[in-house]
């Protein structure tokens, strides 16, 4: 089996010269094994990022199931694509990873740990793992864990940041940490949660935080393989799904579209209480 080398510590470039925070988001794998076509749609993925977005995004996320079995054989084809890409980037834990009920093979070569956080310009992103209990039907957010994303919301609201949830699935599948998680969301008005899981395209709008959700890539039900696209240009929120091989695109990060407007957007905005 070929060696899963150490990846180098994750760490997100910069804001572009305009102060705009973008993403990357690769859906759900799902890989097995090397040449199925979830690994050959991999690989002209991060042949386009490269060519085209390594100068203007912070980082690429993958949030869950990246192996369909969990197993170091499946890790080993996605790191062997990965380790081409020319951004940073990141992953967490999805109900398909921890086939084997375990993190070892994740830990090993996805990240140094389950969950965690970090910052890109004024917007501090909160990495969830659904599974603190390693089984695929867990979802679990567990005690600790929520403390611990209660405290980092905590500070990034003093800090005056935004606040980014990146989870595998939506809040309200959570088997434990449900309501717990919510009223975080809620109480700290996280502004956006990204997710994998559900294999469709989504954006929904709670009318105070965005749940978006991006295409798998190895168990497509809709449309076309491609990737997703997320962008913070001050309080405004911009989100588009790019097939492969069909750049290029324009995305408008400013002004908002309107069906991405929240009540703190808004606020900020003053578009509150005109009427």
């Amino acid at each position: 089996m070929k060696q899963i080398e150490a990846r180098s510590p994750f760490r997100p470039q910069s804001p572009d010269a305009a102060g705009v925070i973008s993403w990357i988001h690769f859906g759900d794998l799902h890989m097995t094994k090397a040449g199925e076509q979830n690994h050959l749609d991999l690989a002209e993925i991060v042949n386009e990022v490269n060519r085209a977005f390594a100068g203007s995004v912070s980082f690429v996320f993958l949030p869950g199931d990246v192996a369909d079995d969990g197993s170091r054989a499946a890790y080993a084809v996605v790191r062997g694509e990965l380790d081409r890409l020319k951004v940073p980037w990141c992953a967490i834990v999805g109900d398909h990873d921890v086939h084997e009920k375990r993190f070892g093979n994740f830990l090993e070569a996805m990240a140094e740990r389950t969950h965690y956080a970090f910052t890109v310009g004024d917007v501090r992103f909160v990495a969830m793992n659904a599974f603190d209990v390693p089984d695929p039907g867990s979802f679990v957010a567990g005690e600790e864990q929520i403390a611990w994303v209660k405290r980092e919301l905590h500070t990034a609201t003093d800090e005056g940041q935004s606040k980014v949830l990146l989870l595998h699935c939506y809040p309200s599948d959570l088997k434990v940490g449900r309501s717990e998680l919510g009223e975080a969301v809620r109480n700290f008005e996280v502004r956006l949660i990204d997710m994998g899981h559900t294999h469709y395209n989504e954006v929904a709008n709670d009318g105070r935080t965005l749940y978006s959700a991006t295409r798998s890539t190895g168990q497509i039900e809709e449309g076309p393989v491609g990737y997703s696209v997320t962008n913070l240009d001050g309080d405004v929120v911009s989100w588009r799904f790019v097939e492969l091989g069909e750049l290029p695109v324009v995305v408008i990060t400013s002004p908002s579209d309107e069906r991405l407007l929240t009540k703190s957007s808004q606020a900020q905005r003053g578009i509150l209480g005109r009427g």
